[in-house]
């Protein structure tokens, strides 16, 4: 009977999931095509205002993501879908989606990326979730003046005697981070 609930939980959790993004996403859309001008002129300051939007629309994506790993996670049916490809495309876009939220900041966003990475084998839903997270963070808690830097490494590590090779990305800021309290020891 329990696990017949959580299936229902789980079932019921993914059907709000999707009745939320549909609509999310045709917003999404409609700003872009007025953001680009495909349905005629608009002045900077609209342009700026659909930016802000449009971000807006994407943030309430990812916690609506989130909502879902969360659920998935809760009734042990979360995943990795790992494919290969090149993460620091991955990473440059999103740092490219989150510099319009430095519009109204005197933060800058620097990137640092290992050019020599190969493809490699990641989750790229996940990385963004994660780098999503994390840059809005430093962005949020970041002093005026201040620069954010993110960075892409390579690095090799023995597994069961074979070597692996496996990026390390960082994101660096001068937030205040967290409280020693919080932190696992």
């Amino acid at each position: 009977l329990v696990e017949k609930l959580e299936r229902l939980k789980a079932d019921f959790n993914s059907m709000i999931v999707h009745d939320l993004r549909s609509p999310l996403n045709v917003i999404q859309g409609f700003i872009e095509l007025i953001r680009t001008k495909v349905v005629g002129e608009i002045n900077q300051e609209q342009e700026e205002l659909l930016d802000i939007a449009k971000e807006n629309v994407k943030k309430v994506l990812n916690l609506v993501d989130n909502f879902l790993v969360a659920s998935k996670m809760e009734v042990g049916k979360f995943g990795i879908e790992p494919k290969v490809g090149e993460i620091n495309a991955v990473i440059e876009r999103i740092v490219e989606n989150h510099r319009v939220l430095l519009k109204n900041k005197n933060v800058s966003l620097e990137t640092k990326l290992n050019p020599e990475l190969p493809l490699l084998y990641f989750d790229g839903l996940r990385i963004e979730q994660v780098m999503n997270n994390l840059l809005s963070n430093a962005i949020k808690f970041s002093p005026e003046g201040s620069v954010i830097n993110i960075l892409s490494e390579l690095f090799q590590k023995a597994i069961k005697g074979e070597d692996k090779f496996f990026a390390k990305i960082s994101v660096y800021d001068m937030g205040p981070g967290i409280s020693s309290d919080k932190l696992q020891t």
